[in-house]
């Protein structure tokens, strides 16, 4: 996939939003950054797993805690490759590559 500039990295965003219960979450670790200037690049590791779940209805939890029961998913690996400029004392992405360690690998479909 490629998505270029602000507006349409939003429209992505905005319109990529999964079912209620079902959520992606990303960990990004080994960030190494080097600046030179006004430009700059950054690596990280990242890893996403997806929430496929309820919420708890027997639990004396309030539902506003967040107590779900369901399955997770690890369902990418990889790093991120990116290049930065500073422009009006404001760090932006110029580039920003998603490398996948492992093929992509989605939960199946109950």
């Amino acid at each position: 996939m490629h998505v270029v500039g602000r507006d349409n990295i939003r429209a992505m965003i905005e319109t990529g939003s999964l079912p209620p219960g079902r959520g992606m979450h990303y960990l990004t670790t080994d960030h190494i950054v080097k600046v030179s200037g006004d430009e700059a690049s950054m690596n990280a590791q990242f890893v996403a797993v997806e929430s496929n779940a309820d919420l708890r209805s027997e639990s004396r939890w309030s539902a506003a805690a967040g107590i779900v029961q369901g399955t997770l998913a690890l369902t990418m690996i990889g790093r991120y490759d990116s290049r930065l400029r500073r422009i009006d004392g404001r760090w932006v992405f110029t580039t920003h590559r998603v490398k996948h360690s492992l093929p992509i690998a989605l939960p199946s479909k109950k």
